[in-house]
């Protein structure tokens, strides 16, 4: 099993905020690197896209703890089985500490060649999160 989680990122914004953000998946493409993604589609609470090479992908949300916690997993007929969390807790007014978590059921081999590349992906998002502009 693989289990990374991202260093802890401050975002100037409510918690509020960036919870009604992250849990509207339309909301999304904004976080999107142009070129990466193709064929893009999203509901508030499911997304689907493919990826040059992998094939098609989906994620939904199956957890929400208003203003503190969403869970993020795969959705489709080839996701691989991982849940994904971001963790939301307020600091102040317009201060926020967020953390994302990642984990992957895959055999111990495959966990450590994985481990430092999610990683680095989980601490890039939250460069994303925390310059988003979420008004």
């Amino acid at each position: 099993m693989l289990k990374a989680e991202s260093r802890i990122g401050t975002v100037k914004h409510s918690g509020k905020k960036i919870f009604e953000f992250l849990c509207d998946f339309r909301n999304y493409e904004k976080l999107i690197p142009e070129g990466k993604i193709n064929n893009w589609e999203a509901e508030e609470d499911s997304c689907r896209f493919s990826v040059d090479g992998l094939g098609e992908a989906g994620i939904r949300v199956v957890e929400k703890k208003p203003f503190q916690l969403i869970k993020l997993t795969g959705d489709g007929p080839y996701s691989i089985d991982f849940f994904m969390w971001v963790q939301i807790k307020e600091a102040g007014e317009n201060d926020s500490r967020v953390k994302l978590t990642l984990q992957a059921e895959m055999n111990a081999m495959m966990s450590s060649m994985a481990k430092g590349p999610v990683k680095q992906f989980l601490d890039i998002m939250l460069d994303y999160l925390e310059k988003m502009d979420y008004e």
